[in-house]
């Protein structure tokens, strides 16, 4: 069965629903090419063997504008960017607007406006060489991972995949870790 097909019945979530917050994580599934070919790479690596996600970022705001690694690395809308994307938001309990700011600005100094590190999917065929072969910014889970680990939630990043970000969110066993939503992003239907 198809991945639209299978979850055709969530919800969809439009800017007005105000459910994101400030260092909210978000992984996405887009039907296009370059997202299910990421897919595919990333579930040789996977322990559980599945990688349905392919784009990993977070929130910078509430009102949608999030920090991400597309073309280029810089803030975006993102009820624009992911027009019809399935969409799963995850918050940390103990992400404070502070905490979140602090770790926000590392990222945001070292990786904005940064061409998308294209060349670096390929490192992530072989999984040694994406810790040591890391000089560029990196690919859009690994600025999240950076976000995670600035954070204190992770202890690394490099390598990280859309894969490892959703088993974080995800992880039964982190009681710190909620859920606010999980369905599409689609805003012409309510325009």
């Amino acid at each position: 069965m198809k991945f639209e097909e299978k979850h055709k019945n969530f919800p969809t979530i439009k800017r007005q629903d105000n459910i994101i917050r400030p260092g909210d994580i978000f992984v996405t599934w887009a039907p296009h090419i370059f997202n299910r070919a990421i897919s595919y790479i990333q579930k040789f690596r996977s322990p559980d063997g599945k990688g349905r996600f392919g784009h990993a970022g977070f929130f910078i705001s509430s009102d949608g504008l999030s920090f991400e690694a597309l073309w280029k690395v810089q803030e975006y809308d993102f009820f624009v960017k992911h027009h019809e994307h399935f969409v799963i938001i995850a918050r940390h309990k103990y992400i404070t607007r502070r905490n979140f700011n602090i770790a926000y600005e590392k990222i945001k100094e070292k990786h904005n406006n940064k061409m998308y590190p294209v060349y670096r999917l390929l490192f992530h065929l072989f999984q040694f060489s994406t810790k040591f072969l890391s000089k560029s910014s990196g690919v859009c889970s690994e600025i999240t991972g950076e976000l995670l680990y600035n954070l204190e939630f992770w202890n690394w990043y490099k390598g990280a995949t859309p894969d490892n970000v959703h088993d974080w969110m995800c992880n039964q066993w982190d009681f710190n870790i909620e859920i606010p939503f999980a369905g599409w992003v689609n805003i012409n239907k309510y325009r």
